[in-house]
């Protein structure tokens, strides 16, 4: 049997833990615990306000699930979209097929020199033939070889480009063509890597005509095969890209009330030959 002595010390033992919680309770946990709430009272009291904020606020709808869902399946659609306009408009750009064979090809400098003559003899006599007069500044803008120009089967477009946009001309029945100017090709980089995407040809042109000669100029420069009979306009068979105006200034360089000068810069696009971007 235990013996008296050891219950008594059993009892003061457990006397004195309880004593030590509750000193320990009093000392240490209860400063603690109102030291918690203390620091805990901004924080719920912000919470609060959050929450009430939430609850009011109409534009704290922006958070709910169904709104974003909503803002998602918008984003998508506008990417579809997005998507379906970039390949409306690689198409719209795309050169004839002629064109981007060249385009493929290793270029030939002796090759583009030749057409480069055949191109400007035939622009000659088609002058001549419409009584359309073509300064000497016209010739000497004519693109030639440009080592600046990479890569060099770019050369190709821009001597097409050229050569459709005084074709263009000349079927309008302008009256002078007075210059020609090529200007720095332009280049358009995707991604990290910047590497070119598309190109940008731009040249200035300047002529005189009468005002329905200008403005079906002017019209049209946009359209391709196929967009004659909707707009309202004879074809021009020779032309088969579609070029855009940059700038236009119409100017009075005669005495004759029925001529007006206008002096345009048009542009062209190409993708870049290799690139995924091509027809």
């Amino acid at each position: 049997m235990i013996s008296e002595r050891k219950i008594r010390r059993v009892q003061w033992v457990t006397v004195a833990l309880a004593a030590g919680l509750v000193l320990l309770y009093w000392v240490g946990y209860r400063p603690a615990s109102v030291r918690a709430r203390e620091l805990d009272r901004p924080v719920a009291e912000a919470w609060k306000q959050l929450v009430a904020a939430v609850q009011t606020n109409v534009h704290a709808r922006s958070v709910q699930a169904a709104v974003l869902e909503d803002a998602v399946r918008r984003m998508q659609q506008a990417a579809r979209w997005l998507e379906e306009a970039g390949k409306a408009a690689s198409a719209r750009v795309a050169w004839d097929e002629g064109t981007e064979q060249r385009l493929r090809q290793e270029f030939q400098l002796l090759e583009f020199d030749r057409q480069r003559f055949l191109t400007m003899a035939e622009l000659r006599s088609r002058a001549a033939a419409a009584k359309v007069i073509v300064a000497e500044a016209v010739w000497q803008g004519y693109p030639d070889y440009d080592p600046q120009l990479h890569p060099p089967a770019l050369h190709w477009a821009l001597l097409a480009t050229v050569q459709q946009v005084l074709d263009t001309a000349l079927a309008c029945e302008v009256r002078a063509l007075s210059n020609l100017t090529v200007l720095p090709t332009l280049s358009y980089g995707a991604g990290e890597s910047g590497e070119p995407v598309y190109h940008q040809f731009r040249l200035r042109l300047e002529m005189i005509g009468t005002a329905p000669a200008l403005e079906r100029f002017l019209r049209s420069l946009p359209l391709r095969p196929g967009d004659w009979e909707g707009a309202g306009l004879p074809a021009i068979s020779s032309k088969t890209q579609a070029f855009f105006v940059d700038r236009v200034l119409l100017k009075n360089v005669s005495a004759n009330p029925d001529l007006t000068g206008l002096d345009v810069v048009v542009s062209a696009f190409c993708a870049q030959p290799g690139s995924g971007s091509e027809r």
